[in-house]
């Protein structure tokens, strides 16, 4: 929620923090401010360039190494989907239009922040490579947070207002109060004869923690009206109402002193007369009661529900579903309000909670409205986000058919509300749910797709993607939604990608191999630790990951380019959206291909500059470039970057890499994509013809090339070869 102006009034209090040395603790995260305050760090991309997610999942992996080795055990808790009752509608549609305008002052030269999309996927991976436990809430997590850092005794480490109001009882950690980056040691104590004793030193973090019990103290007033406090301060949930009553009664209190003493505080006048008028009130129910009382009759019943459904968010006492999944391990959901209030199966809230479907699903088939992410992309095109709205729509389909057929048999439709940019403005857009596929039939609801069989499942997803036609069974698994989804993405593309769009990104899935190789060193693996899929689908040598890692770190250290290439981040924003839709259509059919790895598709600092680059030299020499620079000395990533760009030329038809994409090229090929009689733009049903190049001599063995959709053998055999 947020108390509007609060961190800052208690900041300037600095009596209210104590010196504390964090060890040998439970530790209970806020996920997604820990997200938002580590993407932001300086050391990384401020969301520029579509998202820098090597470096951000070192980040936090360094953060939980070191939070490891002083003995603390992380608890992390995210935020579900967005609560029913519709008071921080407002809220979310104002931080809406403020990222659509900081993407105005990035694109204009300017300087501002935006999270890329997928960083809470890539948060989420970092988590299960290091096993801290993590779990999302149905809806919003301050209070679960709050309650479960007092069942495990431990303090709260957050960046949100609401928890100087809570009452958490080993305190709160801001953030920005804790040095976790490089560990203390505790001095051994002096044994009687001047010998130390032989024990290993404690490591702990220097932070400052917040308690709520000293800002009580000082202002004297109860801790049972500080949730009163902090809904009349102002929160995203009391918009609304109208307290001028009260307020008037403050002032006319203050223009009567009595002989209270009221000395002058420091910071927030509207925080200090507040605070002091509570002084006046022992309980809850009196400090309500007064504020009721200034209210005009007719409002009262309202402005008392409104205050006491916002005041129960800052109380802790109560229990917490998610302390049950924590601490006690019940795995009984039967009274979860998802599954006793709205009907979710059991087996679908443990996907939700576990971070396996994401809280899209959520806010789809509760409030039926969506906020699509904002991108860094061209203000002046259309969204981004439009080249995967047929997915997005079969993703609705899913969650919300059994609804749709009860309004088609009242003659009416069925439509979500979708809330994403249109120019430089936030709009509504009215989104119609797919509910059947001509080549699949009647689209399965999420509540049935436990029982569905795999291949219907498999099915579903290769019609939605359009790639029925395209053979995969050559491909690794790791790659096989990857592969489809990028065809997906270049057919429906609006403005259309070019092949430097597609090169790069090869190109980067290449240097996303190689750190996926290296970084898989450092993580802690137990006896059944299941590798990841990226780093079992190849075998490189230990020197030919240390040549492509060297090869790209040029381009990985700063943007070669002053200000951004908009049609390359347009591009690349549209890649960002299909992947995600894709990937997320996959979650809710049960992880039909593995889930992508981010940190190996994307990185945006890098994609850019190798576009970049592509711009900058001649085409004729683009392929003695890359073979000279980027694959210099690894002759397998050569091939599987000619055969990952072959396979593409067969599906789309690019004509940049008719000939094999390493060998010198006769003249300039053309810029863009080869121009389908059915628009670069649509859905290519077949396979280009390019059974000969330039100089008449054939590609394959026989005339008329591979088989419709068939995948060169090659690229299965380059990852096992490797």
């Amino acid at each position: 929620m947020g108390v509007r102006g609060l961190t800052t009034f208690i900041n300037q209090h600095q009596q209210f923090f104590e010196n504390y040395s964090l060890h040998s603790t439970s530790l209970v995260v806020d996920g997604y401010g820990l997200m938002s305050q580590f993407y932001f760090d300086h050391s990384i991309d401020p969301g520029n360039h579509g998202g820098q997610y090597q470096a951000f999942y070192n980040h936090c992996a360094h953060f939980f190494e070191n939070l490891s080795s002083c003995g603390v055990k992380c608890f992390v808790v995210f935020d579900g989907g967005y609560d029913m009752d519709g008071k921080k509608f407002e809220t979310m549609k104002e931080r809406c239009q403020q990222k659509i305008n900081n993407v105005k002052t990035i694109v204009n030269g300017g300087h501002a922040c935006i999270m890329p999309i997928m960083a809470s996927d890539v948060l989420k991976k970092v988590l299960r490579d290091f096993e801290v436990p993590f779990l999302f809430s149905d809806f919003e997590a301050d209070r679960d947070i709050a309650v479960l850092a007092n069942d495990l005794q431990g303090p709260v480490l957050g960046q949100d207002s609401d928890f100087f109001v809570m009452n958490i009882q080993q305190g709160y950690i801001p953030f920005d109060r804790l040095q976790w980056r490089k560990p203390c040691q505790f001095a051994n104590k002096q044994k009687a004869g001047g010998k130390f004793p032989n024990q290993k030193k404690q490591s702990f973090l220097h932070c400052q923690r917040y308690k709520i019990k000293r800002f009580c103290d000082y202002f004297q007033v109860e801790l049972t009206v500080m949730p009163l406090f902090a809904s009349l301060s102002g929160n995203d949930y009391l918009q609304a109402i109208s307290l001028g009553g009260f307020y008037g009664a403050i002032k006319q209190r203050h223009q009567k002193p009595d002989n209270r003493q009221h000395p002058r505080r420091k910071g927030n006048y509207k925080f200090c007369e507040l605070l002091y008028h509570l002084t006046y009130f022992e309980t809850f129910e009196e400090c309500l009661e007064e504020v009721v009382k200034h209210v005009p009759v007719p409002e009262r019943s309202k402005v008392r529900t409104s205050l006491e459904s916002s005041c129960s968010m800052y109380k802790v006492t109560s229990p917490s579903s998610v302390t049950n999944s924590f601490v006690k391990g019940d795995l009984d959901l039967s009274e979860n309000a998802l599954v006793r209030d709205h009907g979710l199966p059991i087996a679908f809230v443990k996907l939700l909670q576990q971070g396996l479907v994401p809280t899209m699903c959520l806010n789809i088939l509760l409030n039926r409205m969506y906020f699509v992410g904002t991108q860094v992309e061209k203000l002046s095109q259309i969204r981004s986000s439009a080249c995967c709205d047929y997915l997005f729509r079969i993703l609705c389909g899913i969650m919300l058919v059994d609804i749709a057929k009860e309004f088609h048999g009242r003659n009416a439709t069925l439509t979500i509300d979708i809330f994403d940019r249109d120019g430089y403005v936030v709009k509504c857009n009215k989104v119609v749910p797919i509910c059947e596929l001509r080549d699949y039939g009647t689209i399965p609801s999420f509540r049935s797709i436990f029982s569905l069989p795999e291949m219907q499942r498999r099915s579903l997803l290769l019609t939605s993607l359009n790639a029925n036609n395209i053979n995969i069974s050559n491909v690794p698994p790791c790659f096989q939604l990857v592969l489809l989804l990028t065809v997906y993405c270049f057919r429906n593309a609006k403005p259309p990608l070019s092949w430097k769009h597609l090169c790069s990104l090869v190109l980067g899935w290449i240097q996303g191999l190689a750190w996926c190789k290296r970084n898989t060193q450092r993580i802690p693996r137990k006896p059944n630790h299941k590798m990841h899929s990226f780093d079992s689908s190849f075998n490189w040598e230990g020197y030919e990951v240390t040549a492509v890692l060297q090869n790209f770190d040029p381009l990985m250290r700063r943007s070669f380019n002053r200000h951004l290439d908009l049609d390359a981040s347009h591009g690349f924003a549209q890649w960002i959206a299909c992947a995600r839709i894709a990937h997320y259509l996959n979650a809710v059919l049960l992880e039909i291909f593995p889930r992508a790895d981010m940190t190996v598709l994307f990185n945006g600092l890098l994609l850019h500059n190798i576009y970049f680059k592509l711009c900058d030299i001649h085409p004729a020499v683009h392929q003695e470039w890359i073979q000279n620079t980027l694959l210099k000395n690894v002759p397998s990533a050569s091939h599987l970057f000619n055969e990952l760009m072959t396979f593409f030329s067969h599906h789309l038809g690019f004509q940049q890499w008719e000939q094999s994409p390493l060998q010198p090229t006769r003249g300039i090929p053309r810029d863009g994509p080869h121009h389908h009689p059915h628009g670069s733009g649509q859905r290519v049903s077949h396979l280009v013809d390019r059974n000969r190049s330039r100089g008449g001599r054939r590609r394959h063995g026989r005339r008329g090339g591979r088989n419709q959709g068939q995948v060169p053998k090659s690229i299965a055999a380059n990852f096992n070869s490797m």
